[in-house]
C-alpha cells in the first residue's frame, strides 16, 4: 500500500496551494521543505491538465504573489509545469 494521496480523476477540480514565505518560516525551510513538498505532492497525487485538475500556487508574507495560475490564467499541463529544469518555478522571494 502506498502512502500517496490519490485524487479521483473524474470531473474537474481546482487545487490552490498557499506557501508561507515569511521571515518566520525562513528561506532555507521554504527552499528545502516547502518547495519539495509541493513538487512531491504534485508529481505523485494529481494529473495537472485543464480537463482534470487546474492548479494555482500563491506565496505570501506581507504581500502575496501568484506564482502559477492555471485556474483563471493560461491552461497548464504537468509537462509545462515541470519543464523548467524539472522544478516548480516558485521564485526565491525573501
Amino acid at each position: 500500500m502506498s502512502n500517496s494521496i490519490i485524487f479521483p480523476q473524474t470531473g474537474k477540480q481546482d487545487i490552490v496551494i498557499l506557501l508561507d514565505r515569511s521571515a518566520s518560516i525562513g528561506y532555507n525551510y521554504f527552499e528545502e521543505k516547502g518547495k519539495d513538498f509541493v513538487e512531491t505532492f504534485l508529481r505523485s497525487a494529481v494529473i495537472i491538465h485543464p480537463d482534470f485538475t487546474r492548479l494555482a500556487i500563491i506565496t505570501f508574507a506581507a504581500t502575496y504573489t501568484v506564482v502559477i495560475d492555471g485556474i483563471t490564467g493560461v491552461p497548464l499541463t504537468g509537462c509545462a509545469l515541470f519543464s523548467k529544469r524539472g522544478k516548480i518555478p516558485v521564485a526565491k522571494q525573501f
